[in-house]
């Protein structure tokens, strides 16, 4: 309206000082006609009054052009100060420093842009809200968000994604390089579809390799045309690894069942068919019948203790036991298989009972299965030395060998279930292959920790750290006690 201001002022002068001119002259015209004739007014004062009357309506003439003019252009600065004040609030959405203006009128325009600029701030402030709560909603889900528009472009992406996919804190396009070639591609599939699509993607590079699970589906206007795609990046390397563990460890069951069993079968089937076997050989196929039935029992045992303390539904338990007792317990009932293989079982125990919270068997479990091992990978003329002893609040258990060690990628995979380092030695010794697997979830289960440390051609050593009660710090002993007086069994 700047450029047209003085057309405007102009107009609306002529709007008002048109009955002025128009009416002013009009009626002394009027007047003047009416002079003609009258009696008793000669013609020469007939002339002086009508010359005083156009007179006056010049002079009506000129005022009202004048009076015109003021309220013209004061009309006009009133309506200049209104426009620009409702334009501040279309631009702004403020509503202040309203002009004061006296026209009834203009002041109920303004009334009503107010409410109106009130209106629109309210729902602003309304959407902001909104926007703000979608964005930490968004940013606080566990699953990575990225959208993408039709030509490639990044229109928005959450922590979670840049830190799944690593991707630097300023970035307008998706890097032209697997593994984002086939994010882009898949995303250029839904734009082309106008459907959502899964996918599987796999990141090239990650240490150790990531699996993520990528829902997309397409962006559309209010016109319903796609002008892009979202994509959610679920982990689910972990989903994977456990699926895969899963499947093996049916595998793993139904191959360690089924061989003692075959076994069992087989030799119970040659002594059915033959009945008049040798005594000799058939207590030879029955030996073998029980030494796998036992193999079987075993297997079958590890598999409910893993189960059991596995298992959601383990407590445990406040009833304390000494750990030095079930660990000294433990020495006494493979003293006999250690001195048959040649190895020397030493016992370095604490003087302190170490009294630990839990539940006995898996404790003893815990022990058993540690020294087992150690006699199982310690080659005749080695030493297996067993320690207990406290370290502040946690009491410590250790068994440490003089066997044929571990080389260091074992050394993360040792705990799962039916992972053997020497499948030859552990099935010859009778192992299940769950012995250790049950030991890491034991010392979990009671709230400890254990650890593992182990050199080819040198041994290894576990240790095992259990919390103690805290009502047992007046039954510590200053210091671990020495070696030769804690010595026990050599």
């Amino acid at each position: 309206m700047s450029e047209e201001k003085p057309h405007f002022r102009t107009r609306l002068f002529w709007i008002i000082a048109l009955p002025w001119i128009v009416l002013s002259p009009l009626s002394a015209w009027f007047l003047s006609t009416q002079l003609v004739g009258v009696e008793g007014v000669s013609e020469g004062a007939a002339r002086a009054i009508s010359s005083k009357i156009w007179g006056v309506a010049g002079g009506l003439v000129v005022v009202g052009c004048a009076i015109s003019w003021w309220l013209a252009r004061r009309m006009s600065r009133t309506l200049e100060s209104t426009e620009a004040f409702v334009q501040g609030v279309a631009r702004t959405k403020k509503f202040d420093n309203p002009p004061r203006v006296r026209e009834r009128e203009l002041a109920g325009i303004l009334q009503a842009v107010e409410r109106l600029a009130r209106s629109i701030a309210k729902r602003d402030r309304k959407r902001e809200r909104g926007r703000q709560h979608l964005e930490t909603i968004i940013e606080s889900t566990v699953e990575g968000i990225l959208a993408l528009d039709a030509k490639g472009g990044l229109l928005f992406i959450n922590e979670v994604a840049r830190d799944i996919l690593r991707l630097p804190l300023l970035i307008e396009r998706l890097p032209d390089r697997p593994p984002f070639s086939q994010l882009t591609a898949a995303i250029e599939t839904c734009i082309v579809k106008q459907h959502a699509i899964t996918r599987d993607l796999e990141l090239e590079g990650a240490q150790p390799l990531r699996t993520l699970d990528i829902q997309i589906a397409p962006l559309r206007d209010e016109k319903r045309q796609v002008f892009g795609a979202v994509a959610v990046l679920h982990d689910v390397t972990e989903k994977r690894r456990i699926e895969a563990m899963k499947r093996d460890f049916v595998a793993n069951v139904s191959h360690e069942l089924k061989t003692p069993l075959t076994t069992i079968m087989g030799a119970a089937d040659t002594v059915a068919d033959n009945p008049t076997m040798p005594e000799e050989t058939r207590t030879r196929f029955l030996s073998r019948i029980v030494a796998n039935s036992k193999r079987l029992n075993s297997l079958i045992n590890d598999l409910l203790d893993l189960s059991r303390v596995q298992g959601e539904e383990i407590q445990r338990s406040d009833t304390r036991h000494s750990l030095r007792d079930i660990v000294r317990e433990s020495i006494v009932r493979f003293e006999d298989k250690a001195r048959e293989s040649d190895i020397r079982l030493l016992s370095l125990l604490s003087e302190e009972p170490l009294s630990v919270a839990g539940d006995d068997r898996d404790l003893r479990s815990v022990a058993d299965n540690l020294i087992l091992n150690a006699l199982a990978y310690t080659p005749p003329g080695g030493r297996v030395t067993v320690r207990t002893r406290r370290d502040g609040q946690w009491a410590v258990f250790s068994v440490e060998d003089t066997g044929v060690g571990m080389e260091p990628e074992h050394l993360d995979r040792i705990f799962e279930r039916f992972y053997r380092v020497d499948p030859a030695r552990s099935r010859h010794q009778g192992g299940t292959g769950l012995g250790l697997s049950i030991v890491k979830n034991a010392v979990h289960a009671h709230g400890g920790e254990i650890d593992v440390r182990s050199r080819p051609g040198e041994g290894t050593i576990f240790w095992v750290r259990l919390p103690l009660p805290t009502d047992n710090d007046s039954e510590a002993s200053p210091s671990p006690p020495e070696p030769d007086a804690a010595k026990r069994g050599e």
